[in-house]
């Protein structure tokens, strides 16, 4: 009975552990969760990127069949609440997992990091249509070997519209952080006379392989 109780719960906390790598932004902008969910074919959200978060119920059940094999052992439903609440605090921060991942098994352009709070764009439409900016896009390369790389810039409105850049080719040096200035597509066509915008979506990719950022 005893060995029977202690299985279930170390079942119960490797559960809680799976939700809780579901739940990392990783190889895309978007949840591993999301990721899953669509690469079978099925929508994460309602509606493309908002509305209700149907990727969400998968580790959210497995938080709950963890929740209940825990209780079952302990018999305190306070008790095993509170640990599982307090037992994320225990873990890694989730972008160090990532991070150690890059360094240590991924290849390409997985061991890319995008610093996207330090990365901007401005441009200035002219009269006669055309776009003249650059964008500051910062990148750190987690991994023992360069990287070549080829660059998708996306405007202030995300991936809803044309990017400002694409296709631009880029090599980042192995452990090295690259703050590179590339240009805004002249030909392009926006809203605004002048923007400015930070955070911007990117998408990096190199033989085959593609993030979006």
């Amino acid at each position: 009975m005893f060995r029977r109780k202690w299985g279930l719960a170390l079942i119960g906390i490797g559960l809680f552990l799976i939700a809780w790598v579901l739940n990392i932004r990783f190889p895309h902008e978007m949840h591993l969760i999301d990721t899953l969910v669509e690469s079978m074919g099925f929508p994460a959200w309602s509606r493309g990127t908002t509305g209700m978060h149907y990727a969400a119920i998968v580790p959210l059940s497995l938080m709950i069949i963890a929740y209940c094999l825990l209780y079952y052992v302990t018999k305190r439903p306070i008790l095993t609440f509170l640990l599982l609440m307090l037992f994320p605090a225990l873990l890694p921060d989730q972008q160090e997992v990532v991070r150690w991942y890059q360094r240590t098994m991924a290849k390409g352009v997985y061991m890319i990091e995008y610093k996207e709070d330090q990365s901007r764009c401005t441009a200035k439409t002219s009269a006669d249509g055309l776009r003249n900016g650059s964008c500051v896009i910062v990148l750190k390369n987690h991994g023992a070997k360069s990287v070549k790389l080829e660059l998708t810039v996306f405007g202030q409105d995300g991936r809803k519209k044309q990017p400002v850049l694409s296709d631009y080719p880029i090599e980042i040096e192995a452990g090295g952080i690259e703050q590179l200035e590339v240009p805004v597509d002249p030909s392009g066509r926006d809203t605004g006379i002048y923007e400015e915008w930070f955070n911007p979506r990117i998408t990096i990719s190199y033989a085959g392989a593609q993030r979006d950022l």
